[in-house]
């Protein structure tokens, strides 16, 4: 079971060697390949799978198929999701709070007619847009950071590593940490709203104006701190 782009971790996309590595030995030995798309599926129609041209045996899916509201699926081969047909003699039961929620699956279906190949591709776009310009203003403050992520999804490291993976994002976590809050904070005051991860995630009603006001806050925030960076952590400062 996989995440192809690590989320709690901070947004870090999986290297697609690695994917496809996984695909081609859980196939030898006969193991059930299983994709956590609970965050990823935004990034395409076909979720990260379909970016990334691997296709798991189980795909987990969140309340993006919800319309935003609470719902979890899964789905895949039909030779395991055969196993809970009510036409088998003996079907494997499957219960759950929202099995069968009218709310749920009406504006899930309305979401994803609305969410089309034009919305999702603009989405990324601005995502790489907003990607770039947060690295840059991190070369530009002289403050070392790097910002992971895919598409839509993003987040922002403080590190003087190279973060691929979750050992690298917590290399650090120590002086991350603290820091991170103290920059959420920073942009919460530009309003700029953020988890305390200082996570980014493109949605639909946002355009070039809102990917320019969280550059400049973004900015604004690491001139700030930069003076308590240096005196506290000096390696962060190049």
């Amino acid at each position: 079971i996989i995440e192809p782009v690590m989320g709690y971790s901070g947004m870090i996309p999986a290297d697609k060697a690695f994917l496809t590595f996984l695909r081609e030995i859980t196939t030898r030995h006969g193991i059930v390949l299983v994709f956590d798309e609970i965050i990823s599926f935004r990034l395409s129609r076909g979720g990260a799978q379909e970016t990334y041209g691997v296709k798991p045996d189980l795909t987990t899916f969140g309340k993006i198929i919800g319309g935003g509201l609470p719902i979890g699926a899964f789905g895949g081969r039909e030779d395991i999701m055969d196993i809970f047909s009510p036409k088998r003699e003996h079907p494997m039961h499957h219960s759950g709070t929202f099995n069968g929620n009218a709310l749920t699956m009406a504006a899930g279906i309305a979401s994803l007619k609305e969410i089309d190949d034009s919305l999702i591709s603009s989405a990324n776009t601005l995502g790489d847009r907003l990607r770039e310009g947060l690295q840059n203003i991190f070369h530009k403050t002289g403050i070392r950071g790097q910002v992971t992520g895919m598409g839509s999804l993003m987040n922002v490291h403080l590190s003087t590593h190279d973060v691929q993976d979750m050992r690298t994002a917590r290399a650090n976590w120590d002086v991350s940490l603290p820091l991170r809050d103290l920059l959420n904070l920073a942009l919460k005051n530009r309003g700029v709203y953020t988890p305390r991860r200082v996570m980014f995630c493109i949605s639909s009603p946002m355009t070039a104006k809102e990917i320019d006001q969280t550059l400049a806050a973004f900015e604004e925030s690491l001139d700030q701190l930069k003076p308590i960076i240096r005196e506290n952590y000096p390696e962060l400062v190049g």
